[in-house]
């Protein structure tokens, strides 16, 4: 798809659920009902379908056997309708499997099941039967169906190493009743439904997309085609409606402040791991010739210490400044605090890891953790490796080049973007500023410089793609949008709003 395609849909995408959004808002219980009714349709209609199919294939072959054979279709009809029937039957066929993490007991980790059951008693929510722990900086609660009585859920609660590592105490049982939430106050039996309507839906939409439709699915694959997506907009704002509802709950458990606390620490720690940390064990990975990262291990003190960093500021405001975005089923960061109605604040300075709450359980989940994550990266590094080698010699032959000659600017931007993958800050630097200068009338140069300063948060980033724009004004549109990003990035709103002008 075409950036403009691309955008042209977003755009449609938006107009649909916002629509949907309000209409949400102005008759609650009434939408409700509908998109209740509308999710039994869209298992019931390919639920029909399969019976009919599997129907129609056990009279042929029962007339197979009775040697009818004006009923015998060939063997290539046969094949075609069992894998229809395996394609719709894999398609219904939802299930919640085990969350991915280390079970762990209340024998173990005392502290960290007594805030649960304290959360658990505060919202008068049902137990919880499993307690994960997972390599994530996340949280959720599932709830997959049991094993002897299909018709039950047991509910599971997934908590990240990372997550304890970053927020404190009362943070981390503000998450844990936000977790609660979604099945007390943000009514958890539809949101299941829901889910399961939307998954065999997608499932069957992605197939007719990608395979098409044997003919005996036409009626089928009209029906998913055509009311599959409005089903899926339907449902979007009853889940964010659920977000909210969870919030809520939390906030009552614990306070509005701890809650809000919890939601911009989780903001400053997923922006520190997604451009600072990620970045850096790439970088590694084309330096070093095995895995000698350790994840958890390296990130325990550093989430600790989020507040302290010197961006902050800047990935903060990231949050805060964002958009409503009609594809993400949760708000922003914004939208979540007023609804809670706290200002932005920075979260104050803590000193309590996951240790803290895990006990001795800590250190030994950690390193298996830490050896899983080596492990799974062994040959992933190895590659990265040899091509860091290869883009080592590329880069060292691009530097004797120029000594004798000036670069041209493609070779300029590849100097410049290999030593962004395998080097630190002031080798790039050096490398950009090599780039402008030898083609400073070219807008790609300017563009190109702009654009990697950007994702640095670096102020000149500004200048660069203002020249860009100046040169080329072809540009203008691509310019003001990163502009844009990076004064939400900074908190400046008057120049946001001078750019959207």
């Amino acid at each position: 798809m075409s950036d403009k395609a691309t955008e042209r849909y977003f755009k449609k995408l938006n107009r649909r659920r916002e629509k949907y959004l309000q209409s949400a808002k102005s008759n609650p219980k009434s939408y409700r009902n509908n998109v209740r009714l509308m999710a039994v349709i869209m298992v019931l209609i390919p639920t029909l379908f399969l019976a009919s199919v599997i129907g129609f294939l056990t009279f042929d072959v029962s007339a197979m056997f009775n040697e009818n054979r004006d009923a015998i279709f060939g063997h290539g009809a046969k094949f075609g309708l069992a894998f229809v029937i395996f394609s719709i039957f894999n398609a219904l066929r939802v299930s919640i499997g085990r969350p991915e993490g280390e079970e762990i007991f209340s024998d173990q980790a005392p502290e960290l099941f007594m805030m649960i059951e304290t959360v658990r008693q505060a919202v008068n929510g049902p137990p919880v039967d499993r307690v994960f722990i997972s390599s994530d900086l996340n949280a959720c609660i599932t709830q997959p169906r049991q094993k002897t009585k299909f018709w039950k859920t047991e509910n599971h609660l997934t908590l990240g190493l990372p997550l304890l590592n970053l927020l404190n105490h009362e943070e981390t049982m503000a998450v844990i009743a936000h977790e609660f939430g979604h099945f007390c106050a943000g009514d958890g039996k539809l949101g299941n439904k829901l889910y399961r309507a939307s998954i065999t839906v997608e499932r069957l939409q992605d197939r007719y997309e990608t395979e098409g439709a044997m003919w005996v699915e036409m009626p089928l694959a009209f029906f998913i085609n055509h009311f599959g997506e409005k089903f899926i907009d339907r449902i979007f704002p009853l889940i964010r409606e659920q977000e909210y509802a969870a919030d809520a709950m939390a906030a009552q458990v614990t306070s509005p402040q701890a809650l809000a606390s919890a939601l911009i620490r989780l903001q400053i720690g997923a922006n520190y791991l997604a451009r600072v940390y990620w970045p850096f064990v790439k970088r590694s990975t084309f330096q070093s010739e095995g895995p000698n990262i350790r994840p958890i291990e390296d990130n325990a003190a550093a989430l600790c210490n989020v507040v302290n960093w010197q961006e902050k500021t800047r990935w903060m405001n990231a949050g805060l400044l964002q958009e409503t975005d009609y594809e993400d089923t949760h708000p922003v960061l914004s939208k979540r605090l007023e609804a809670l109605n706290v200002n932005a604040f920075y979260p104050q300075h803590h000193n309590q890891p996951a240790s803290g709450l895990l006990g001795s359980l800590y250190a030994p989940l950690a390193k298996q953790f830490d050896d899983k994550w080596q492990s799974d990266m062994n040959q992933k590094w190895a590659e990265n490796y040899k091509e860091g080698k290869d883009m080592q010699i590329r880069y060292q032959d691009l530097l004797q080049s120029a000594q004798s000659a000036p670069l041209s600017l493609e070779d300029s931007i590849e100097l410049a973007e290999i030593s962004n993958r395998i080097f630190d800050a002031p080798v790039l630097y050096g490398n950009l500023n090599y780039l402008i200068n030898q083609h400073a009338q070219v807008s790609e140069a300017w563009l190109y410089a702009g654009q990697t300063l950007l994702k640095d948060g670096q102020p000149q980033c500004i200048s660069y793609l203002q020249h860009a724009a100046d040169l080329n004004s072809d540009y203008l549109s691509i310019v003001h949008g990163m502009m844009a990003q990076h004064y939400r990035e900074m908190g400046d709103t008057d120049a946001l709003k001078a750019v959207a002008a």
